[in-house]
Parts: structure tokens; C-alpha cells; sequence
């Protein structure tokens, strides 16, 4: 049907539109009428384009089941197009929808799926994304291992840059770091690299993600070394977030 796709697409921005006026309902709504009318849609790269993009949308709402058929219906088309980096991607959003779910163990064994897709393919920054979404959910149960899986996606992240990811890691790691009562020095030094590096780009709820467990390190820090000057040892070592 040739006016398909542009059907889908007029939905999807109604469906967009919503979301932007705070209306999940009618969002909800136009979305899933454009999931379900994707199937007449002859071309498959631009059935698939429709479905991750409705994966994503469905996730923004909280919408889980509906998240997870368009990650299975875009996975689907990856494999019938042949696509691994596509398909490394889609299982990772297969991923988060189940998360959605409150299902984190099967939201973990799809990030390892995709995890073992990307570093097959040497894409270190899909494989970080990976990484760290599973560092989050196991270092629940073991703070140890969420660590060092953290550590393990900033080196993903030095091979192939993503910023995205690497906030969201460095953020995890500080948090992680202090909460296991590491040495403050490991903290002081993956905060440090955060806000030389994308201060002025973080939301403020990352803001205070990040200082506030960093002020738990710091305190540790200046209870084992007196400092003189306390205030002026933080705006000098932190300028960003104390300046």
C-alpha cells in the first residue's frame, strides 16, 4: 500500500505530539494504532526503522508489553535483513522493556545477548551500553562485580566514545564506589573526569546524583587527611561542581 508508511509516520508524530502535551493516553493510543498498521508497509528496513522507534516511544511511557512486541517485531526484521549491529540494538531495547516489566533477570540475559553481539562485532560502545545496564541491575546483589563491570565499560568507552553511556557509567561507578567504601581516591577520580567532561551537559537530577555521594567520599576523605581549607581543597580539586 503505497500511503502506508506515510499513514505510520502521521500517527507516530500525532503519537509524539501527545507525549509532548503530557497526554499518555491519547500517545498510547495513536502509537499502537500506528504498531498496528506497520504490518502493511511493504519495505522491511523501514517496517523495522517504525518498530524500534515505537519500542523506544512505548518505553518513554512506561508501557512494557507493547515496548517488548515492537523490539521483538524490529529484532525479527534485523535477522531477516541481516543486520547485526541493528539487531545487537533491538535485543538491548528487548532488554530494557522487559526491565520495564520488573522482570530483571530476563531483562539481564537480553543485554548479555546483545552484549555478546557487539563485542563479537569489536562495536565497543554498544557493548558498554550493554555492560553497564547489566552492572546496574547485578551490582544490586553484588556490588563487587557491578564494580568491576562498570570499570569494564570505561574501557569499552576509551575504545569508541559515547557520552550517553559514559555519564550514565561514571554516575553508577561514583555511587557504586562509595556505597562498597572504596578508597574516596578511585571516586574523586571518576567524578573528576564526569565534570571536566560533560559537566555543563548534565541534567540536574545527574547533578546531584553524582555530588551527593561524592560529598560522602569527600567527608570520608577529610575525617583521615586534615586539610586546612576544606572549602577551597573541593572548589580546587571539583572547580565544576564547587566552583
Amino acid at each position: 500500500m503505497p500511503d502506508a508508511l506515510a499513514n505510520v509516520r502521521v500517527l507516530i508524530d500525532r503519537g509524539i505530539e501527545a507525549i509532548q502535551a503530557g497526554d499518555g493516553n491519547l500517545a498510547v493510543n495513536e502509537l499502537q494504532t500506528a504498531f498496528d498498521r506497520l504490518g502493511d508497509v511493504a519495505d522491511r528496513k523501514s517496517r523495522r526503522d517504525k518498530y524500534a522507534l515505537l519500542g523506544t516511544l512505548f518505553i518513554r511511557l512506561q508501557a512494557g508489553e507493547r515496548a517488548l512486541a515492537a523490539a521483538r517485531a524490529a529484532v525479527e526484521l534485523d535477522e531477516a535483513l541481516g543486520d547485526r549491529n541493528l539487531l545487537g540494538q533491538d535485543i538491548l531495547m528487548c532488554g530494557t522493556a522487559i526491565g520495564t516489566l520488573g522482570n530483571h533477570e530476563g531483562a539481564v540475559a537480553a543485554y548479555r545477548d546483545a552484549r555478546r553481539i557487539f563485542l563479537e562485532d569489536e562495536n565497543w560502545a554498544n557493548a558498554a551500553s550493554a555492560t553497564t545496564n547489566i552492572a546496574i541491575i547485578e551490582g544490586q546483589n553484588n556490588i563487587d562485580a557491578g564494580i568491576e563491570m562498570l570499570e569494564e565499560s570505561l574501557g569499552y568507552l576509551a575504545r569508541q566514545p559515547f557520552p550517553d553511556t559514559e555519564i550514565t557509567t561514571r554516575i553508577a561507578l561514583v555511587q557504586a564506589l562509595v556505597v562498597a567504601e572504596r578508597p574516596p581516591q578511585r571516586v574523586f577520580e571518576v567524578a573528576a573526569e564526569l565534570f571536566r567532561k560533560f559537566w555543563d551537559e548534565l541534567r540536574p537530577d545527574q547533578r546531584e546524583n553524582s555530588v551527593g555521594p561524592l560529598d560522602i567520599a569527600i567527608e570520608r576523605h577529610l575525617a583521615a587527611h586534615r586539610v586546612a581549607d576544606p572549602a577551597a581543597w573541593k572548589r580546587n580539586k571539583f572547580p565544576e561542581a564547587y566552583g
